[in-house]
């Protein structure tokens, strides 16, 4: 279940857009989204996911994490043509499949008979296999509950077959654009790719008006820091040039300031009372 929405849009004066996203994709695919350094993202984290609400997603056909696209394995890291539901399994298929499954799941449901799988594709193969490892490891993560294991432990073995939910934020998406768009990126990808790219084609920017204050301060920043800058560079033997309204500048607080001119004005009106 991949989606995509926009939930922040904003565009500068200087025509500067700046688009929020709130992204759920498989996991297994965050780490080609982690390679995007111009995102600033943040990820919920499995650590802090009850098991239990994973394992419902896990067990449900509905909501587990899987391929959209089974490709035909072939060099290179772009699979083949898409498996057909029409062309069965060969004899050797049939045969080696057979032996793995003897070896590794006889201790599980698979979900058709050994005797059918002649009549079988090897895309409903793939799919059922698929079925029959998240079945493995939400029975593993239960009996590591039953022993005491930590839920940070236990989530590791079911996040290959759960989602991850993100919030990207970026001001430009071309170059993410122009790589998960293509036709050789993986299907997922390319899949929350033109999500992303509908989602935001669809939203309007609101205008966002800088305050004239927000803007001086910026800029006085941007001075203090070139100042530095400079100073930091003059050579090591030179004596760096003091600013004279620094030397006059008053080191008291305008509160201390205050009372000293209060005590001032109470002696003037003591000693004139006096004399």
């Amino acid at each position: 279940m991949i989606s995509a929405t926009v939930i922040l849009d904003s565009i500068s004066p200087a025509g500067k857009r700046l688009t929020t996203y709130k992204l759920r994709y498989p996991k297994f695919i965050h780490g080609e989204f982690m390679t995007h350094r111009m995102f600033s993202r943040n990820a919920s984290s499995s650590r802090a996911i009850p098991v239990s609400k994973l394992l419902a997603e896990v067990r449900d056909d509905a909501l587990r994490a899987g391929p959209i696209y089974w490709g035909a394995e072939q060099k290179g890291m772009q699979s083949g043509a898409e498996l057909d539901d029409f062309t069965p399994l060969s004899a050797e298929q049939t045969k080696q499949i057979s032996a793995a499954y003897n070896e590794i799941y006889k201790d599980l449901d698979f979900p058709v008979r050994l005797s059918q799988l002649e009549y079988l594709s090897p895309r409903q193969v793939a799919q059922n296999l698929w079925k029959i490892a998240a079945q493995n490891a939400a029975r593993s993560a239960e009996m590591m509950i039953a022993a005491g294991i930590h839920k940070s432990i236990v989530n590791r073995i079911l996040e290959p077959f759960s989602h991850i939910n993100v919030i990207c934020t970026a001001s430009s998406y071309d170059n993410f654009f122009g790589l998960r768009l293509d036709a050789a990126a993986q299907p997922e990808m390319r899949y929350l790719a033109e999500m992303m790219w509908e989602a935001q084609r669809e939203s309007t920017p609101a205008l966002h008006r800088y305050r004239r204050h927000r803007i001086a301060r910026a800029r006085r920043q941007l001075l203090s820091r070139s100042q530095r800058s400079a100073d930091s560079a003059s050579p090591p033997g030179r004596r760096r040039r003091r600013n004279p309204r620094q030397s006059l500048r008053c080191p008291l607080r305008p509160c201390q300031l205050r009372v000293i001119r209060d005590r001032q004005t109470l002696d003037d009106r003591g000693g004139s009372e006096a004399v």
